[in-house]
C-alpha cells in the first residue's frame, strides 16, 4: 500500500462507489483481502496481518450498501 490507511480507504470508496454507479461495470475484485505477510510489500488488503480491519475495509462496506 503507499500512503496511509485512511488514504487507501478514500481509494477504495472513491473506486467501488464509482463502480456501483458504472453500468459497465458487473463486479469488484481486490487482489488480497489481507495484507501480504512481507511488510516490504505492496499492502492492498482490506484487513492487516492480524486480521483486524482496515479503514479501508469500512469505505468499501459503506459504498458497497448503498
Amino acid at each position: 500500500m503507499v500512503g496511509t490507511p485512511d488514504e487507501q480507504a478514500r481509494r477504495v470508496a472513491f473506486v467501488a462507489e464509482r463502480a456501483r454507479r458504472d453500468p459497465l461495470v458487473a463486479a469488484d475484485f481486490n487482489f488480497l483481502l489481507v495484507d501480504d505477510c512481507d511488510l516490504g510489500r505492496w499492502q492492498s488488503g482490506l484487513y492487516y496481518l492480524n486480521g483486524q480491519p482496515k479503514p479501508a475495509f469500512y469505505a468499501f462496506q459503506a459504498a458497497i450498501r448503498h
